[in-house]
């Protein structure tokens, strides 16, 4: 047994395969099975020195003086479902240029049609690591110019903007057909798949939109976007 200070990750759901030495550090709950009512507690321990020290019970500290000290801004202490707030729908933009991770986490943003304030306050909350705090004090500023400006996006954001507009990502490895050099010769149609939040979830294949066409539209959206801005500045 380890002590440790462990934030809950969540519901495991049935038939969910979950791997305790590769999730997230955390408390997770997994529903019985059928005909039994409650849930197992899992939960999955530091692996490392890194990982024991992060979780430390020595890592807790007097939130009101932290706050007070300005380390962490009140705001990150509030249910940022309850205090939603209301706002233009937050449309990052899609360009032909934009590599794939890019392009899918903006097109499910543009897809949820939520205020940017909603994505904002999450990532703030989220920054309270101390070795962040620099990082955290801009966060909401920076990943908006990041997320207007930049055409490539590094796994690590990605899964930052996920968390933060609660959307799971899932990553697909299949052969292609006809492949010399089959990763499973017995079963060509098998492929791997990875969860990078550390949460696995069900993949229903009836229920995936192939994205070709949103992605077009939402080019084309951008461009009139564009268009109709430089069109203001020029009758300004």
């Amino acid at each position: 047994m380890v002590d440790g200070l462990f934030p809950y990750r969540g519901i495991i759901d049935r038939g969910t395969s979950w791997n305790p030495y590769t999730a997230k550090v955390g408390v997770y709950l997994k529903k019985k099975p059928h005909g039994q009512s409650g849930y197992w507690i899992r939960i999955a321990y530091p692996r490392d020195k890194k990982e024991r020290a992060m979780y430390s019970p020595e890592q807790a500290k007097d939130w009101k003086a932290a706050a007070l000290d300005r380390e962490h801004i009140t705001d990150q202490f509030l249910d940022l479902h309850i205090t939603e707030t209301k706002g233009d729908a937050f449309m990052p933009p899609i360009r032909v240029g934009d590599d794939f991770l890019n392009t899918l986490v903006k097109l499910g943003m543009r897809l949820k049609g939520a205020p940017f304030e909603s994505y904002g306050r999450r990532l703030e909350a989220m920054a309270v690591d101390k070795s962040k705090r620099i990082e955290g004090v801009n966060i909401k500023n920076n990943s908006k110019r990041a997320l207007y400006n930049n055409e490539s996006m590094s796994p690590t954001k990605g899964l930052t903007y996920c968390d933060s507009g609660d959307m799971d990502i899932g990553i697909i490895l299949k052969d292609r057909l006809g492949t010399v050099y089959p990763m499973f010769p017995d079963d060509p149609d098998k492929g791997l798949v990875m969860f990078p939040s550390g949460m696995p979830f069900p993949i229903i294949p009836e229920k995936l939109v192939e994205v070709t066409d949103l992605v077009n539209e939402a080019i084309a959206e951008t461009k009139a976007e564009k268009a109709s801005a430089e069109e203001s500045e020029d009758d300004e």
